[in-house]
């Protein structure tokens, strides 16, 4: 039964594909807006996004704040799932990529004439599909992603091929031998994304995100610890601009991190760098931020996670403190503001 519903969905998303290539950008993401309030108001994963900014934000905003903040993160996904499948449809992939732009681009460039790899620690904001997009058709170095393939079969079998059609290597995080190709990927130069922000459960370690510790996937620490010497590892935000059609990516390199040589004590150790670094970022733009995962729910052993922010040391905290006030102050109105190996990312996936 799922996999008929799956074919039935698969070729609906195919007609919408046809379609939405000659639907004005512009014109389709403005139509998603009232959708997407449509659908928050009604219940869409409204629990989940208002207990998770309830959680992170405390008594730092008021509800009207943390409301308009939910209601731009829908917005932002469901323009996010318009793009995409507009993208996919090749006369509009040109104009979908000619949206996005990097903040540091004498980073990005710089990328482009190192010889090393580069490991793309990637949060889920914005929209972040369509920055790797990007990077895949007007770069020179090859792309991937690890992906955790979807339940649905011919689902997943659709979004293979759509990011396999942008040139783009796809790595499935339950491939048994899925640590190797990643692995072998990185040490032909080329460069990869992990989405490491989502709840790990028992596959992760447990760290601090956005103020509060959560488990969090070791794979973006433990991969960029076996490659180190020929990959860089940046961690990268993307951000919708001012809930339009452009699109912004926040990037940041982490170069300073040496390893003590101790595997478990670095893994936990870069995890928190990474997921530090994450956390500034996410907090300059919340309201692009997918807050739609039960992220901080459990932690490795199953049960929900209690300890304070202290037990992970200062940077963690300082980075939650300096975010949540530039947070708060940029959050005060709607226009402003307006989320088998071990599966080897406990790789994380996009």
């Amino acid at each position: 039964m799922g996999t008929l519903f799956g074919h039935g969905l698969v070729l609906i998303i195919r007609m919408f594909i046809a379609i939405a290539g000659w639907i004005p950008l512009r014109v389709g993401v403005a139509a998603m807006k009232p959708v997407a309030d449509l659908v928050l108001i009604l219940g869409f994963k409204k629990r989940v996004i208002l207990k998770n900014l309830d959680y992170i934000y405390e008594d730092r905003l008021t509800a009207a704040e943390k409301w308009a903040i939910a209601k731009a993160s829908n917005r932002n996904a469901f323009a996010m799932i318009f793009e995409c499948l507009r993208c996919a449809n090749r006369r509009a992939t040109a104009e979908g990529i000619s949206k996005v732009s990097w903040a540091d681009q004498e980073l990005i460039d710089s990328c482009d004439v190192d010889p090393r790899a580069c490991l793309f620690a990637v949060a889920h904001s914005g929209n972040f599909d369509l920055p790797a997009v990007e990077w895949m058709l007007t770069r020179k170095r090859q792309g991937g992603v690890v992906m955790k393939p979807l339940e649905n079969k011919p689902l997943n079998d659709l979004l293979v091929e759509i990011r396999t059609q942008f040139k783009c290597h796809v790595i499935s995080s339950r491939a048994p031998d899925a640590v190797e190709q990643i692995n072998a990927f990185l040490k032909t130069g080329a460069h990869l994304c992990i989405l490491p922000d989502q709840n790990a459960k028992r596959k992760g370690v447990v760290v601090d995100f956005l103020g509060k510790p959560c488990s969090t996937f070791k794979g973006p620490a433990r991969t960029w610890l076996e490659n180190r010497e020929h990959t860089r590892l940046i961690v990268a935000v993307p951000v919708r601009i001012e809930q339009g059609i452009e699109h912004t990516v926040l990037a940041e390199e982490i170069t300073d991190f040496e390893p003590s040589g101790d595997t478990d004590a670095d893994v936990q150790a870069l995890t928190e760098r990474i997921t530090d670094v994450m956390t500034r970022l996410v907090f300059k733009h919340p309201e692009s931020y997918l807050w739609h995962h039960r992220r901080w729910w459990k932690g490795p052993d199953g049960e929900p996670v209690t300890a304070s922010i202290a037990v992970h040391g200062p940077k963690s905290k300082a980075a939650a403190e300096d975010g949540a006030e530039a947070a708060t102050d940029e959050a005060g109105t709607e226009d402003k503001t307006t989320a088998k190996a071990e599966e080897p990312a406990s790789a994380g996936s996009a």
